[in-house]
């Protein structure tokens, strides 16, 4: 049965638009032509990052191809990004691309005794620094364990002593020491500090022990409480 008229024709129309579109997506492939030109960034975040410093990150300037786009080199340069804890990176054909960032909850500060800078609950510092001391915000110094945010959270149980204490330093790698307004410290156990910190919000309210003139008060004995009297 020979073939009409109206069936080459449009047998011939589609061999060649499918061999226009192989040729652009070969010449889109090797970076000579553009199809589906990058008009935006659409993006999803848990925190507030804007569009523009993704695309920033990325290198990629509005009118390159979505196509031509290396999605992984895309996705690397975000994660350099000192507050981006996880992304993902995709291609829509609209010529848009769509980015997931789950940001860093920044929980307080980080100091090197110079600058302040933001810390994130996982023990992260954000390179960052901020252009002052940020106010009621605990402060953080020396080396970090990744459980920041546990031990922000058990001082945070104890309201009262949480009010007085300024500044965390951990310590030989094991402990928290704080540092109080009133220039105390406080040492607390390796396993416990929770329970210490308990202790010691009863014993500030019933005897107001972190407005005494103490130097040290140490936690890490479960069966007693160590002061050190401050020296007139």
């Amino acid at each position: 049965m020979k073939k009409s008229f109206l069936f080459w024709l449009a047998f011939g129309f589609a061999a060649l638009l499918a061999l226009y579109l192989a040729v652009r997506l070969t010449l889109v492939g090797i970076g000579i032509s553009n199809i589906a030109p990058i008009g935006a960034v659409s993006v999803r975040t848990n925190g507030d990052i804007q569009a523009t410093n993704l695309t920033n990150a990325m290198q990629l300037t509005p009118g390159t191809s979505v196509y031509a786009a290396n999605m992984d080199d895309a996705l690397a340069k975000i994660m350099q990004i000192p507050d981006v804890k996880n992304a993902s990176v995709r291609r829509l054909p609209s010529g848009r691309m769509a980015v997931k960032v789950e940001q860093r909850k920044i929980v307080a500060t980080w100091t090197d005794g110079q600058k302040f800078y933001p810390l994130a609950a996982d023990g992260k510092v954000i390179q960052t620094p901020f252009d002052a001391m940020p106010v009621g915000m605990l402060v953080f110094s020396g080396n970090l364990t990744t459980d920041v945010g546990g031990i922000i959270t058990a001082i945070r149980g104890a309201p009262d002593v949480a009010a007085r204490v300024v500044r965390l330093h951990w310590t030989d790698g094991r402990r928290w020491d704080l540092t109080t307004n009133g220039n105390i410290t406080i040492k607390l156990p390796e396993v416990g500090a929770d329970a210490a910190l308990a202790k010691l919000e009863a014993l500030q309210k019933q005897n107001s022990i972190l407005d005494r003139a103490l130097t040290v008060i140490d936690l890490r004995d479960p069966e007693r409480t160590l002061v050190v009297v401050r020296i007139q």
